[in-house]
């Protein structure tokens, strides 16, 4: 016959998991999710808020030269600007892309999906979209009074 003991119940639990160990790599584990993907977010708004301007500057450089010739009057070409601000924004994650253009700027709106691969993969949260903004104004001359 084998006694029972204080030491043998402990003996009877060992390799047993216990819920504060799983909640505790289970927040671990949401922790490196949110560091990771919400640096990926970050880069991300950075690459919209690049390509906006990146955009914005290629449409700013649409000079309307009819209007030059004709009149004297420096302004954009808007046809020839968006076509050139969209033309320039091209990617796979891309969602919409807003071009505003008036006589003497160009406004370019990025919304581009970005993925998330940790959150994503537990099923905690599906993909985010950021958007990126930036104006481009039409310069000309040199600056320097006549």
């Amino acid at each position: 016959m084998t006694r029972r003991g204080p030491l043998d119940s402990a003996i009877d639990e060992r390799g047993m998991v216990t819920a504060f160990v799983v909640g505790v790599v289970f927040a671990l584990l949401l922790a490196a999710g949110l560091v990771y993907d919400g640096g990926a977010v970050l880069a991300a708004r950075r690459a919209a808020d690049n390509r906006a301007a990146t955009a914005a500057r290629a449409g700013a450089q649409a000079l309307d030269v009819d209007e030059l010739y004709r009149t004297g009057n420096v302004q954009l070409d808007a046809g020839a600007a968006e076509n050139a601000a969209r033309s320039i924004v091209v990617g796979k994650n891309v969602v919409r892309v807003d071009v505003e253009v008036s006589d003497t700027t160009v406004s370019v709106v990025v919304v581009q999906r970005q993925d998330l691969a940790m959150l994503g993969a537990a099923g905690v949260m599906g993909p985010v979209e950021v958007s990126g903004r930036a104006t481009a104004r039409l310069a000309s001359g040199t600056g320097a009074e006549p």
